[in-house]
């Protein structure tokens, strides 16, 4: 027994015909709505950069240009330590040694040799005798070594001090790479600075651009917000989690007129937008209420 195939079943959907009325002025207002012109908002939306800031930052450059090479002086009294200029040509040694040997000469002179000569004459021993000679000798001899001897100290002591300096003259090469790396950090800063003012300058623009371009959309966005009963101000009407049919073709409408105003507009058609807007409302309204 042969099966007979299955019948077409065909079922049309039509929104019902109460609501028709809303539907055919809704797709007018939707249209009036969609090529409205919103009223662009006409001031700044950043704060103005104050003179106080270029005054700052003026000044601040000023100071980072001075500080260019502050670390040279002490990076060539390093480089000239490293290489051991001072251990043997210290150019204050001798001025060190003859202010440490001074006080022993002026004694000498002025109290060691007179006493000598005193004692000498009272023993008898005139200038000219050998005993007296001899003695004089031994004693200025002795003088002159105790002055070497004090002096090889001061020199022995300066070439150890240099030499440790000489050892230490990493640290002093060091500080000097840090100070001349502060004058171009804080011209850097400074450079961060200006650069931060003119990055707000272009957002400015930029949020003036995008303000050119919402605007015209706003009264469409208040529009559907109303008719989904979203919050509007202080206000907020909840209809329901699921819409109904009649909220689901304004929707589509509204929606459908944006996207129709915004083709034509591009398309270049004389009143696109407006037409555009129309035959996109309509789309949209019939496929919110039968979808």
């Amino acid at each position: 027994m042969s099966k007979k195939p299955p019948a077409n079943t065909t079922t049309e959907t039509r929104p019902p015909a109460e609501y028709i009325p809303y539907f055919t002025g809704l797709f007018g207002d939707a249209s009036r709505v969609a090529n409205s012109q919103g009223d662009p908002y006409g001031g700044q939306f950043l704060a103005p950069t104050q003179s106080q800031s270029y005054d700052a930052l003026g000044a601040k450059e000023g100071v980072a240009r001075g500080l260019f090479g502050a670390g040279d002086t002490l990076g060539q009294l390093g480089q000239a330590q490293a290489s051991g200029a001072f251990l043997n040509s210290n150019p204050y040694l001798q001025q060190a040694i003859n202010q440490s040997l001074m006080p022993a000469i002026q004694n000498f002179t002025g109290n060691v040799m007179p006493q000598f000569n005193s004692d000498a004459i009272n023993s008898g021993a005139f200038k000219g005798s050998s005993a007296r000679d001899f003695g004089a000798a031994s004693l200025g001899g002795q003088f002159g070594r105790d002055l070497l001897g004090t002096a090889s100290q001061i020199g022995f002591e300066n070439y150890a001090n240099e030499r440790q300096l000489q050892q230490n003259s990493g640290q002093l090469l060091d500080q000097s790479a840090r100070l001349n790396q502060l004058g171009p950090e804080l011209l850097s800063q400074v450079g961060l600075g200006y650069q931060d003012i003119f990055q707000r300058m272009l957002d400015e623009q930029l949020l003036q651009y995008q303000e050119q371009q919402q605007a015209p959309w706003r009264p469409l966005n208040q529009y559907a917000s109303i008719l989904q009963g979203q919050d509007i101000g202080s206000t907020m009407t909840q209809f329901g989690q699921q819409p109904s049919a009649l909220a689901g073709g304004i929707t589509g409408a509204l929606a459908g007129g944006q996207l129709g105003a915004t083709a034509g507009s591009a398309s270049g058609v004389t009143n696109g937008g407006v037409y555009g807007g129309l035959l996109g409302a309509a789309g949209g309204a019939a496929a919110g209420a039968w979808g």
